[in-house]
């Protein structure tokens, strides 16, 4: 899993050095800093995964407005079942023509180099350490989706797959359709395009989608299957419900609806992809980020996700919320707050609520009573 975040010159954050936990959630005021973590770590995998050049990833209009530095830097820790590892990117922009270049670019085991590129020349190394080929490479791009598995470099390509599958999501039920025309293996950040990556979830892991279906029809009443139904080219994601009876205790199962995925209501959607998420991206290490992922959802509906994404061991959350639910459930061992007091520089601090008080960690934090000691 992750256990480091450090990033500087991006946004609000500057020598930010955040510790990460399996499970964490984030808290704060808007404008805090808080999408900008997420969305510093996202640009660093969207870069890693070869889906973006670096001035795609890292915009020069996302430098620190205060700062006159052109370099900005990201590094992520990460720990294995024996070992540690640190990715490190630096990324030189040009202000004047609004580009950027990677300057520099490595991966290291513990303090052993498995990785390294700077100024368009990369320097490969086998997995004990010993030098390997260099080569030249594109500045404008990471080298390392580009580096073909081969068994001197298990450990490069194991640490390049984990993350690789860390997944930003900021679910936006208006954007979910009921159709797909082909299937798609990663899911879009809003989720737009959930019923095309559930098309592919039900064939590649058939397992997982197996035990979601029958939690989901669990946490909706009424529900009895997802189910997909030919249109033409398309394939369209249906919902079947059961009607309750009449006064006689009698039903029909005639009368039962059938309702089109987009005919359901926002939060039922979002409580549907969300689920479906967790249980695709559980089934082995991968780090899920939620941004606000609660805001269409009721009460009853939190519960089930917070319980499924503690259920699941193989999976890191790092959840953003200002929902009271999420906050109850999470701020008092797993609470981090971020600040950015006067506007500058954003900082951060483990929640903890004033001693001896009887409000609630949501209450604590709607009052602005939690500590205010600074961090680190």
């Amino acid at each position: 899993m992750l256990t480091r975040l450090y990033i500087d010159n991006y946004r609000s954050l500057t020598n930010f050095d955040l510790k990460l936990e399996r499970q964490q959630l984030f808290l704060g005021r808007n404008g805090a800093g808080k999408s900008s973590v997420f969305e510093a770590l996202d640009s660093t995998v969207r870069l890693l995964r070869g889906e973006a050049s670096v001035s795609q990833a890292f915009r020069t209009l996302g430098l620190t407005r205060w700062e006159t530095r052109s370099t900005q830097t990201i590094e992520i820790d990460l720990r294995g079942q024996r070992t540690s590892y640190r990715y490190h990117l630096e990324v030189e922009h040009d202000r004047d023509r609004l580009q950027s270049r990677i300057e520099r670019e490595w991966l290291r085991e513990d303090n052993r180099s498995l990785f390294s590129s700077e100024r368009g020349e990369a320097q490969l190394y086998r997995d004990d350490g010993s030098l390997g080929p260099k080569v030249l490479v594109d500045w404008s791009r990471s080298s390392l989706p580009s580096i073909q598995p081969r068994p001197e470099n298990r450990k490069l390509t194991a640490v390049r797959a984990y993350l690789a599958r860390t997944v930003l999501l900021t679910p936006n039920p208006s954007t979910m359709g009921s159709f797909s025309r082909r299937e798609e293996s990663r899911p879009a950040c809003d989720l737009s395009n959930f019923v095309s990556w559930y098309r592919h979830l039900v064939l590649a892991q058939p397992t997982e989608m197996a035990a979601f279906s029958r939690d989901v029809c669990e946490w909706m009443p009424g529900l009895r299957a997802l189910r997909f139904m030919t249109a033409g080219e398309s394939s369209g994601l249906v919902t079947d419900w059961r009607l309750n009876g009449g006064a006689d205790g009698t039903r029909d199962p005639a009368d039962d609806l059938v309702l089109t995925f987009d005919e359901l209501s926002d939060g039922q959607r979002v409580l549907i992809a969300l689920g479906a998420a967790i249980y695709a991206l559980g089934a082995e290490p991968s780090t899920l980020l939620l941004d606000e992922p609660d805001n269409y959802l009721a009460l009853p509906e939190i519960q089930p996700l917070l319980r499924l994404l503690r259920e699941k061991s193989d999976l890191q959350s790092l959840i953003a919320s200002h929902h009271p639910e999420v906050i109850n459930d999470l701020a008092i061992e797993h609470g981090v707050v971020f600040d950015r007091p006067a506007g500058t520089a954003t900082r951060w601090r483990p929640f903890e609520a004033p001693e001896g008080t009887l409000l609630t960690p949501a209450e604590v934090i709607s009052r602005g009573e939690e500590d205010a000691a600074p961090g680190p």
